[in-house]
């Protein structure tokens, strides 16, 4: 690959994407050259002399509430389609509404081992990710289930029955669910994960140490990569209303 065919595959992901994660793309391509350099295996890096330039910008695209709930209720079955297509857009709409309410990772959800245990008096899934390195187990992961996706797996008879499918098909399948519930969001396995992530932070107000370990990261260094804190959120937690009351209050005890 040449430095201009790096340049135009860079521009169209930029197009494609935000610029942090384009440029992160093209800084694994250049990484695989610098170890086929070192290796002996090509005589030069060509992707070196290229500018990546990250803007500190992260996609947190994601759903709102209203418009999983707009995907939840949709009937299928009313569209002139053949059966089985009707059954497969019911599956994928179930898999999508699961992961919106669990942040299941589409590697967890499709090949994860997980159980649903009872705590405090809900059903919760719990579990490791997979992504948990060396097989050590590292990275735990529980939540409760919302009702929604409490109600998912009780349709499908349990949590190792629920529909599932490889990334590229199941991403074909939610641009098809996304046309017909009217969804302008270029929806993908990765929304899911994004809109839980808003879901916890802006409308459960959830602290981001809290957010971390259910997304099943140790720390809240990536919360930015998933969501960020919404202004009405921020409106809703700096309100001056009792302001002046509080300050007369001050006053009257000195």
């Amino acid at each position: 690959m040449s430095e201009k065919n790096m340049l135009d595959l860079l521009n169209y992901f930029k197009r494609k994407y935000a610029q942090d994660y384009a440029v992160k793309i093209v800084q694994f391509f250049r990484s695989i050259y610098t170890y086929a350099v070192s290796k002996g295996m090509v005589e030069k890096n060509p992707l070196t002399s290229i500018r990546l330039e990250k803007l500190g910008e992260y996609d947190t695209t994601h759903l709102t509430q209203d418009e999983v709930k707009r995907i939840s209720n949709f009937n299928f079955y009313k569209l002139n389609l053949p059966a089985e297509s009707l059954k497969v857009l019911d599956e994928e709409r179930d898999a999508l509404i699961f992961t919106c309410y669990t942040g299941l990772h589409h590697s967890d959800y499709k090949n994860g081992a997980f159980e649903l245990i009872e705590y405090n008096g809900r059903t919760w899934i719990s579990g490791y990710r997979v992504k948990s390195k060396g097989g050590r187990r590292d990275k735990p992961y529980s939540i409760p289930l919302h009702p929604l996706a409490l109600a998912i797996v009780d349709k499908y008879g349990g949590i190792d029955k629920l529909p599932k499918r490889n990334n590229s098909k199941r991403n074909q399948i939610l641009k098809n669910i996304a046309a017909y519930t009217n969804i302008k969001v270029n929806l993908t396995t990765k929304i899911a994960r994004k809109t839980l992530a808003d879901y916890c932070l802006n409308t459960l107000q959830m602290r981001q140490e809290v957010l971390a370990s259910i997304l099943g990261h140790v720390s809240t260094k990536f919360i930015k990569h998933y969501a960020k804190i919404s202004n009405s959120s921020i409106d809703e937690a700096m309100q001056f209303d009792n302001l002046n009351s509080k300050l007369d209050d001050t006053e009257n005890h000195k």
